[in-house]
């Protein structure tokens, strides 16, 4: 898949199929790669690609969170509704669960409409090593 990187350039990214770990990673990275955005005020840039991978993958919750965080960010509020619903059946109608806390909050915030609706863990860490420590904090608890 084609990515804008942060500093403007187009790369081509595989999803890595033969070894889960490295493939958890690799999700975990462009999950990242996508609240980094959100926090920069580049919704607008990353919608279409998180509709493609919510179509692709859809049961990543964090995915569909990103998507409507960036359609309501993009003054596109019905969109983002539209999106929180087929998250919501497509979840009930597969594995037979409802969406978690956090995309439940997303969605009431939505429904108010002045809020600012962007999760707090999506704020980007000040630095890479900034971010070392968090995740061993993560882990070590």
């Amino acid at each position: 898949m084609a990515r804008t990187t942060l500093r403007g350039h187009r790369v081509r990214v595989a999803a890595p199929r033969s070894h889960p770990r490295l493939r958890e990673s690799w999700i975990t990275a462009g999950e990242r790669y996508h609240d980094v955005c959100l926090s920069l005020g580049r919704h607008d840039q990353i919608v279409g690609e998180l509709r493609a991978l919510t179509h692709k993958y859809p049961f990543h919750e964090r995915r569909w969170i990103q998507l409507m965080t960036a359609l309501h960010r993009c003054g596109r509020r019905g969109e983002a509704l539209q999106a929180y619903a087929a998250m919501r059946r497509s979840f009930r109608d597969e594995p037979g669960v409802e969406p978690g806390e956090e995309a439940r909050q997303l969605h009431l915030a939505m429904l108010r409409s002045g809020e600012d609706i962007i999760p707090e863990r999506d704020a980007a860490p000040a630095s890479g090593r900034e971010a070392l420590r968090e995740r061993d904090q993560q882990r070590a608890s």
